[in-house]
């Protein structure tokens, strides 16, 4: 467990959608899609509240779900995959300031083992809802979603998104744009006019030129520079 070290120091230091249950007469192993979700305690290690498909589609209690039963219970192929997320997540979460932490989510996809014996296939979502004095995430809000059968491919899914745009945020940014450019440039790739962006994000219309502007100025790579054109007039 020691390289695991990072996700449990930052754990330790550091009104949802009603789920779809599997029937009651449907096979555990079967490939019906389902999903649950459930409140982390982050400093306490434990299982807050869950919904009633948790139990159903696990198979286990909350009180039988630790941080470390949720490590231990991940496909031995995909624990490094899942480390690496964790990584990301809490290097990204770390840079930002405490009414920041709460307008983001943490999204990726792995296997884990339930109490029948058998590995599903899940995607993660997870989001801050309390926070200490000192800005630390203390309780988390999971969606899970079991998705559905079919020959399981490992690829890297990891996102992470904003939350009031829906929209997905560039880690590498290779052309090193502000977080409020960011917002812009992907405002305008869904085909946002100037004075809808303005009224998005509550800026002036002039505000959003210049970030057009800038965002010209700094993407120098002409295939770049044509995305962006797409939803400039």
């Amino acid at each position: 467990m020691s390289k695991w070290n990072l996700w449990l120091n930052y754990f330790n230091s550091r009104s949802a959608t009603q789920c779809k249950s599997i029937p009651s007469d449907m096979p555990v192993n079967s490939t019906v899609s389902s999903s649950y979700y459930f409140i982390f305690d982050c400093q306490r290690n434990s299982i807050l509240y869950a919904c009633d498909c948790f139990e159903r589609i696990l198979g286990y209690t909350k009180d039988d779900y630790s941080l470390m039963d949720i490590i231990s219970f991940i496909h031995p192929e995909d624990s490094d995959y899942v480390l690496n997320c964790e990584r990301k997540a809490t290097s990204f979460m770390s840079s930002l300031s405490e009414e920041e932490v709460f307008n983001y989510s943490i999204n990726y996809s792995y296997r884990t083992r339930t109490e029948y014996g058998n590995y599903i296939h899940i995607r993660q979502n997870y989001q801050a809802l309390e926070l200490n004095p000192g800005g630390v995430m203390t309780r988390l809000l999971v969606f899970i979603e079991v998705l559905e059968g079919g020959n399981y491919c490992k690829k890297d899914d990891f996102k992470i998104m904003e939350r009031q745009l829906n929209s997905r945020i560039n880690l590498t940014n290779d052309f090193n744009l502000t977080k409020r450019e960011s917002e812009v440039l992907e405002l305008i790739k869904q085909g946002l006019t100037s004075v809808e962006i303005s009224n998005r994000l509550y800026v002036s219309k002039f505000t959003v030129d210049t970030h057009r502007k800038n965002i010209l100025a700094k993407a120098k790579n002409r295939k770049f520079i044509t995305i962006v054109k797409e939803g400039i007039s």
